[in-house]
């Protein structure tokens, strides 16, 4: 909100490089951004993975380029030190059934396995995964994807954890737009792409260089900067 201070609220152009964060404060940024700004463009010199998908997603226009990426944002908890995707957990437990069901004796096997699984989690992970399908596939419908018969298919791959490798994985500018986000290649505006990317390398270094690990900066040189602390 210090950023959004003094600058024209008819238009955001947002240059958007992040590995992601936690799911409940990226829906509560997309929510700000929506009652603050009519249109909102995302620039990705690089990546948005995870909830900088999520945010790309709730914007009226993406731009990519070859060297550009979003990833899934498929939900993911934290369990024994990792992080494991819903899914994941879901499709445990659906084997574990069909097993059991079909050879009684693996009974035990799976009690042993599962048991790391805490009481509740099951049901928690089914939930995640249902809410989080909604909001994507009500996100999308919003601004984004103008082709109201991709929004259900789009939800679901972006989604989906069976659809990508791990979370990490990315998802090019090629796949994107052939999905159905709305999406435009950067590179067709040489002296747009040169201005994105010459603050994306600027931001790099600053990152390189300093203890910062958060960096929010707008065209009025208003700034918000948070910096890594050891202690």
């Amino acid at each position: 909100m210090t950023c959004s201070k003094g600058v024209d609220k008819e238009h955001l152009d947002l240059i958007l490089h992040t590995p992601g964060g936690d799911y409940e404060a990226t829906k509560r940024i997309i929510t700000y951004l929506h009652q603050t700004y009519s249109h909102i463009r995302v620039f990705i010199p690089h990546l948005a993975m995870s909830g900088g998908t999520l945010i790309a997603c709730a914007s009226d226009e993406i731009y990519m380029g070859p060297y550009s990426s979003i990833g899934p944002t498929d939900p993911q908890v934290y369990l024994n030190g990792n992080y494991v995707p819903v899914d994941a957990i879901i499709n445990e437990f659906n084997s574990a059934f069909q097993d059991v069901s079909e050879d009684p004796t693996k009974a035990l096997l799976w009690s042993e396995r599962l048991k790391q699984v805490p009481f509740g989690q099951l049901k928690a992970a089914e939930n995640m995964k249902n809410n989080s399908l909604k909001y994507l596939d009500t996100l999308l419908a919003q601004r984004n994807c103008k082709n109201k018969k991709k929004i259900t298919e789009l939800a679901k791959f972006l989604n989906s954890h069976e659809d990508h490798s791990s979370h990490g994985k990315g998802i090019s500018l090629d796949v994107a737009i052939d999905k159905g986000l709305a999406v435009k290649d950067l590179r067709t505006d040489k002296e747009l792409e040169d201005l994105i990317l010459s603050i994306y390398h600027s931001a790099i270094l600053l990152f390189q260089r300093t203890s910062a690990q958060k960096i929010i900066i707008n065209n009025k040189k208003r700034r918000y900067i948070n910096n890594f602390s050891q202690d």
